[in-house]
């Protein structure tokens, strides 16, 4: 018998559309250009400003794509900003140096800067766009004597820098606004007073020294973490792991689009003897939309009115198992949470492989010491330019709260033993592992315990005092052997 030839081809998509090769092809075409990432509204040219490095809106979208990735992003912008900050004396000026009256004068700026807004959650703000695209921007405004007066938190897309770095320029609303580099408007000298003035007009970007204070353009501080070979941007440590970011959320979607029927072709129907008619069409697309769905094991019945016709239906994707991406992404997981450098915990991933094995601690200090607290450096040298070039202040410092990640039960044993050993005042455990105030009388002296004995250390004798508690000592041990040998 001769071998029939294929003389048409249909495909049937994931909703039960029976469609031809062309269709299908149209259709696709239709997906890819439909994904487009739409430009901003920025003429770079026209503007005289300088393209960040990344698309800042896509880096974005990413925080919704993928669970693992906006994890990190939001636990370091989080831990970043750890437990809160204070205003601490610089440690390189004299004690003569340094004036307790500016201490609450910054501490009253910090503390009401960002009204309506909480200091910290304005803060935190910042650092979410930090950690997420690699730039944050806070908006200085200064009072009529020309002191910083209110920060503002800026939205990091509507931003671009000055090609000639003479400062920033916005568009938001279709409004176009300018913004000086923080110090460039007002010089101080140590005194504090005005020394110069350099004032732009916020409209255009031009110089403009007839302006007053408050009408010429506000500053802009700019926190970015540093991307090699560009002196405009900064850049986020995860960019090395795009590829897995949308390797997982594209694993995910196909498994979706399998069990919700999107339009993925899923099989191929081979038409021997004839051509696939709309009839024919009709029928099989009416046995996919309505019969298959939710019904197992059914039975597809063609009758065919023409002889030496056949259908051949052939799967076009292999057959999905439950978990088959599985290890995908854990891989991807894994590749994320490197990049970022944050612990599996941290993003609420627990490692059964290393419960009760101690490594948590130690990853924790990792984290801290090798991720937050350099971020917390850069945080803090961009107030601290605000204390000295704001405020004409240079004996204090901004500082964050230390970042402790500590077992608190642990500490507490450790204190108990350095406290009843005598290494340590009781005073000394409530300020250094409580970080509460020293009692006002009777904490500041160390004792040993022996059995059920204190001996306050500066209350011994030097040869009868250490043989009375050697004596002791004897004597609990002797205790111990009777019961042990009882």
């Amino acid at each position: 018998m001769e071998k029939q030839k294929i003389l048409d081809v249909g495909y049937i998509l994931g909703n039960g559309n029976v469609v031809g090769v062309d269709q299908l092809k149209a259709l696709t075409d239709d997906k890819i250009t439909s994904q487009q990432i739409k430009p901003d509204t920025f003429n770079y040219d026209k503007d005289k400003c300088v393209a960040p490095p990344y698309n800042l809106t896509s880096l974005i979208q990413l925080l919704d794509d993928n669970p693992e990735h906006s994890r990190c992003v939001r636990a370091k912008a989080t831990d970043v900003i750890g437990q809160g900050y204070k205003v601490v004396k610089d440690p390189k000026l004299k004690e003569s140096q340094v004036k307790e009256a500016q201490k609450e004068e910054l501490e009253n700026f910090y503390q009401i800067s960002s009204f309506p807004i909480p200091f910290l959650e304005m803060l935190n703000r910042m650092t979410l766009d930090l950690e997420t695209t690699g730039n944050g921007y806070i908006e200085v405004a200064r009072n009529v004597k020309g002191y910083p007066a209110a920060l503002y938190h800026v939205d990091v897309t509507t931003i671009r820098v000055r090609e000639d770095h003479e400062g920033y320029l916005q568009k938001k609303n279709n409004k176009t606004v300018y913004f000086q580099n923080f110090g460039d408007k007002i010089v101080l000298d140590d005194t504090g007073k005005i020394t110069k003035r350099n004032f732009i007009d916020p409209k255009t970007g031009k110089e403009k020294n007839s302006l007053g204070i408050q009408q010429s353009a506000n500053e802009i501080i700019h926190f970015k973490y540093y991307k090699p070979g560009n002196q405009y941007y900064g850049g986020p440590d995860y960019i090395s792991a795009l590829k897995p970011i949308i390797g997982s959320g594209n694993a995910e979607d196909y498994n979706i689009q399998f069990f919700e029927n999107n339009a993925v072709p899923q099989y191929a129907i081979l038409v021997k003897g004839a051509k696939l008619s709309a009839e024919l069409k009709s029928l099989i697309e009416m046995y996919f939309r309505t019969e298959i769905r939710g019904k197992a094991h059914k039975t597809l019945i063609l009758s065919i009115p023409h002889k030496n016709v056949e259908l051949e239906f052939k799967p076009l994707s292999v057959e999905t198992k439950e978990g088959s991406f599985e290890k995908y992404r854990n891989e991807c997981r894994d590749r994320i949470l490197v990049a970022h450098g944050v612990p599996p915990h941290r993003v609420g991933i627990i490692e059964t492989a290393s419960l009760g094995s101690g490594t948590g601690e130690a990853q924790n200090e990792t984290y801290k010491r090798s991720i937050l607290e350099p971020r917390q450096r850069i945080i803090e040298a961009k107030f601290d330019i605000v204390n000295q070039l704001g405020f004409g202040i240079k004996g204090w410092l901004f500082k964050f709260d230390d970042i402790d990640f500590k077992d608190q039960k642990n500490q507490a044993e450790i204190a108990k033993t350095y406290k009843d050993m005598g290494a340590m005042t009781t005073d000394e455990v409530r300020t250094e592992f409580l970080g509460k105030q020293a009692f006002e009388k009777g904490g500041d002296r160390p004792y040993i315990i022996v059995g059920n004995q204190i001996y306050f250390l500066d209350e011994l004798g030097e040869v009868p005092a250490e043989e009375k508690v050697l004596e002791e000592i004897q004597t609990e041990y002797k205790k111990i052997l009777a019961e042990l040998e009882n």
